[in-house]
Order: structure tokens, then C-alpha cells, then sequence
């Protein structure tokens, strides 16, 4: 049930608290082991093909094992090397294996929907803050997708935003130590250094706080930017060690966009994918004209419920303020013209999800055996935003790494231990050959070069052992073309 100011517990007549505690670990467990069963599926279909941006989480990690570690991603201007500390020491113990990699970004995403359960208490009870954590772990099949996905930034930076945006919420409310400031700030800090767009969400809410705290803002400023300044020193130093890129020498995103293309692409493409209206190819799961009337009627919802809860509380505010700038501020990021996979989504979607809760309390009020009933709900919505999205682009197992395996087997056999190739590529070899075979590519075809180790590590490699991978330069001559699985692999003559 909503609260004022305060977190209020949430009774059921004749419910023993033991009873009461059954209920919801029973309730807990069941929504866990959904979430958890839809992403072991998603795993083990063509969907859990390990892509070229998980080998260079990977590759950023054995850089860190090798001595070199990043401050941002190689070759970018913006962060992400939160999840590198999680994973690097994980590769060192156990290797380089698909199912690390998605353990690891899955727990992180699960610690999120913690965190978002947290931060939501401050507003509802028990039960409407766990339903908001279900239904983060459950959102869509885009979004449970990108959940066991090793992207570096985002599944770490949501975490840290979620801590953020909760000690900002409860900051609001009531006053709190320097020390509390100082870790709301810190925590938002660290989220922007994994990924830039979190200033979404944080900074409308930094805002609303401090209009909220204007009388004794001397007291509580310091330690907050303080706090957020060491949370971005990362992206910080490297910037001033680099002509402040990020800002001066940022490069233009794959495909030029305005404005008001980007905000038709959030409102028609990406936001219907993040809530299970679209599918992967732009499709509607759902009639068209149904989805549209819902997903016009779910916004008109989430807005209507920010009003609620700034009317009712200042916690409120601040999450009314980190939701409602959401479309415009996304809108503004320039790469936004990909949103097949509902990335950029992420960082509105815990507010958004604090927004729609406010009907959740209603619908839910008052109602007997509430956890199991809660529970129920958030199947429910698992199984509209999540369920039919599975079926259509999940529904048969398939091995969906055999092509990279088959790559490193093929060059192991013939004593390979450098490639040459396209982003896409080399970074899943070098991955599923657990960094034996160092991967380079060139400036003249497509992708960015990110590691300076293993850029070093091919070059100074015999030539006898580097192969090229899907091209061959003109001034090769001898090497040997073999199609591995789909992929023309040259290997060089035999010495």
C-alpha cells in the first residue's frame, strides 16, 4: 500500500506474521525460479550467442589479468569497466565459458532487482516494492535478454543508478547524515562511468532533491558532489589525460539521427520492445492496433502515477522527476538509432516500473493472501511481456556458439595464435580460445581496435601463426582459404 512519508507494513487480518513470512519466501522462490528458467532458455536457443561486445568483456578482462586494465572501453569515449572487477578474477579461477559469462551478468541484473525493490520501500510496502522487483526480473523478452548478456556498463551501471535513486528518495523524505549524501553520490557516479545514459535518470532526480533540501543545502552538497566526483574519477582522469574526448573528441555515432527522429524511434521502437510490445524485428507480438491502445494507455498510466506519488510524498518527487524526463533526455543521446535489443531502455526502467506500481496497489488493495497473489500478478505480467516474445524467437534449442568453437578448433589444429579480422569476429575467438589466440584488427575494415595488448601481441607474432579471418589483404600471397562453419578463414603458408 502506497505510504506518505514513511514505509508502513502491510497487514492481513488472521495472517500469523509466520504465516505471512511462508508465504512470501514460497512467493519469492516461484518468481525467482520463473526469471531464472526463462533465461536458462534463452541460453540454450540461438538467442545465447555470445556476440562481439561480450568477447571484448572478456578481452577487457584478460587485459586487467595481463597488467593492463582500462579505465573506459578501448577505443571509446565513455566507460563500462564496472563489470571487468567481477569478471576478471571469475575468468582467471574458471576459464572463459559461455555459462560464466552468463551467470555473472544475471546475478548482477538479480542484485538490480534487488536494489529496485529496495529503493521502491520508501513508497509502498512489502509487497507492492517485491512486485516492482518482479517485475523488473520478468519486464519483457528483450529485456531478459539483455539481462544475460556480458555488456560492460549496463547491467552494473543499473545496479549502482538503483542504489542511487533509493538513498536519493530517502534523503528527500527526511534528514540523514553527510555520510548517506556522500554515498548517493558516489553510487551515481560510479553508474555514469559504466554508462553515460544513467545521467537520465539521476540527474532530474539530483534536481528534484535539491529543490526539496534547498534550506540546508551548504550542509549536504559537498559531500554529494564529493561523492559523485570520485564515483566518475575513472572517466574523469582518462578524460583529462585525453583532451577531454568524451566532450571535445567524441565520435559521430554509426548513423546521424536528429532529434525528433530519435524521439519517434524511443516512443515507437524502443519502448515498446522494453515493454514486450515488439519483438526482436520490429514486429508487433500482439495486434497492432491492441498494442498500440495499450501502450498508449501503459504511458498515460506511468505518467498519471508520477503524479500521484509526488502529490503524496517527497520521495515521490524525486522518483516523479527521474521518470517523466525519461523520453526527452534518451531522446537526446545521439546513438540512439539502435534499438532492436531494448538497451537503452534500461535506465528508465526502474521510475517508470515505481510509476505503474501506484496501480498495482490499487488493483492488488486490501486482498487476502497477498503474496501468493502478488506472485501471481507477476507471472501474469511475465507471461504477457515475456511469454509470447519466447515463443516466437525462442522456441527451438540450437547451438548457438558451434560456429565459434568449430573457428578455434580449425586454428588451434593448425597452430594459430593471432587473428586478423572484423570486430564481430576475432573478439569471439579470442574469447572461446580462453585468450590463447590474441586477436587485431586492422584500421581498414570495420569495427574499432580496443585492446592495445592484443594489438601488440599479434604484431609481434611470426606470420606463420596469424590468420586472417573472413578478408585477406592484397599484398598476402600463399594463404589458404578454408570455410569453417560459414566463416572463410585464411591461413598462412606453412613454414
Amino acid at each position: 500500500m502506497l505510504t506518505k512519508d514513511a514505509p508502513v507494513e502491510f497487514a492481513v487480518a488472521r495472517s500469523s506474521a509466520k504465516t505471512l513470512r511462508w508465504q512470501r519466501y514460497v512467493a519469492l522462490t516461484v518468481v525467482a525460479f520463473a526469471g531464472l528458467l526463462v533465461r536458462w532458455w534463452l541460453s540454450v536457443s540461438a538467442l545465447g550467442f555470445l556476440n562481439g561486445d561480450e568477447g571484448l568483456s572478456a578481452l577487457s578482462a584478460f587485459d586487467a589479468l595481463h597488467g593492463q586494465p582500462h579505465l573506459i572501453i578501448g577505443a571509446s569515449n565513455y566507460g563500462g569497466m564496472l563489470d571487468v572487477v567481477v569478471l576478471a578474477p571469475l575468468l582467471k579461477l574458471f576459464g572463459a565459458h559461455v555459462w560464466l559469462m552468463r551467470i555473472v551478468a544475471t546475478a548482477i541484473f538479480a542484485a538490480a532487482a534487488g536494489a529496485a525493490s529496495w529503493a521502491a520501500r520508501v513508497l509502498f510496502d512489502v509487497r507492492d516494492s517485491w512486485i516492482i522487483g518482479g517485475m523488473l526480473w520478468l519486464m519483457s523478452g528483450a529485456m531478459v535478454l539483455l539481462s544475460i548478456t556480458m555488456y560492460l556498463g549496463y547491467n552494473s551501471g543499473l545496479l549502482f543508478m538503483v542504489l542511487s535513486l533509493g538513498l536519493l528518495m530517502r534523503l528527500a523524505n527526511e534528514p540523514r547524515s553527510k555520510g548517506t549524501f556522500f554515498a548517493a553520490g558516489i553510487t551515481a557516479g560510479i553508474a555514469v562511468w559504466g554508462h553515460p545514459l544513467y545521467v537520465v535518470p539521476l540527474i532530474p532526480a539530483m534536481l528534484a532533491l535539491m529543490v526539496i533540501r534547498r534550506a540546508d543545502i551548504r550542509g549536504w552538497f559537498v559531500p554529494l558532489a564529493g561523492g559523485a566526483v570520485i564515483g566518475m574519477s575513472p572517466l574523469l582522469i582518462w578524460n583529462a589525460m585525453n583532451g577531454w574526448a568524451s566532450i571535445l573528441h567524441n565520435p559521430p555515432p554509426l548513423e546521424i539521427t536528429t532529434y525528433r527522429q530519435r524521439l519517434e524511434i524511443v516512443v515507437v521502437q524502443l519502448l515498446p520492445r522494453a515493454f514486450g510490445f515488439r519483438g526482436q524485428a520490429g514486429d508487433w507480438l500482439y495486434p497492432r492496433r491492441l498494442s498500440l491502445l495499450a501502450f498508449a494507455g501503459l504511458l498515460v498510466l506511468i505518467h498519471a502515477g508520477f503524479v500521484v506519488l509526488a502529490r503524496r510524498s517527497r520521495a515521490g518527487i524525486v522518483v516523479a522527476a527521474s521518470g517523466m524526463f525519461g523520453i526527452p533526455l534518451v531522446a537526446a543521446f545521439p546513438a540512439l538509432f539502435w534499438s532492436a535489443d531494448a538497451r537503452y531502455a534500461i535506465v528508465i526502467a526502474v521510475p517508470w516500473l515505481m510509476g505503474l506500481g501506484v496501480w498495482v496497489d490499487l488493483l492488488l488493495r486490501r486482498r487476502r493472501a497477498v503474496a501468493i497473489r502478488a506472485a501471481g500478478f507477476v507471472l501474469l505480467f511475465g507471461m504477457l511481456t515475456t511469454g509470447k516474445w519466447v515463443h516466437r524467437y525462442a522456441r527451438v534449442q540450437a547451438d548457438a556458439n558451434g560456429q565459434s568453437v568449430a573457428m578455434v578448433k580449425a586454428l588451434d589444429a593448425r597452430g594459430i595464435r593471432g587473428v586478423t579480422g572484423t570486430y564481430w569476429t576475432v573478439y569471439r575467438i579470442s574469447f572461446f580460445s580462453n585468450d590463447r589466440i590474441v586477436a587485431f584488427i586492422p584500421p581498414d575494415i570495420a569495427g574499432p581496435n580496443r585492446s592495445t595488448r592484443s594489438e601488440q601481441a599479434v604484431k609481434a607474432l611470426p606470420a606463420n601463426e596469424v590468420a586472417y579471418i573472413d578478408y585477406l589483404p592484397a599484398d598476402k600471397a600463399g594463404y589458404t582459404k578454408q570455410n569453417v562453419a560459414g566463416v572463410d578463414i585464411y591461413f598462412p603458408p606453412q613454414a
